[in-house]
C-alpha cells in the first residue's frame, strides 16, 4: 500500500534516483527481491 507514497516522495525528490533507493533501501532490511519484500513504513 506504500508503494505509491514511495514513489511519490522519493522519486518526486529524486527522479530516477529515487527508484534505486527505495530498492536499497528495503534490500537493506530485506534479503528478498524488492517485489517480494515488505515495505517499510517510512
Amino acid at each position: 500500500m506504500g508503494h505509491g507514497a514511495w514513489d511519490e516522495g522519493d522519486e518526486g525528490d529524486k527522479g530516477d534516483e529515487g527508484d534505486e533507493g527505495k530498492i536499497v533501501k528495503i534490500n537493506a532490511q530485506c534479503p528478498m527481491p524488492n517485489a517480494q519484500c515488505p515495505m517499510p513504513n517510512n
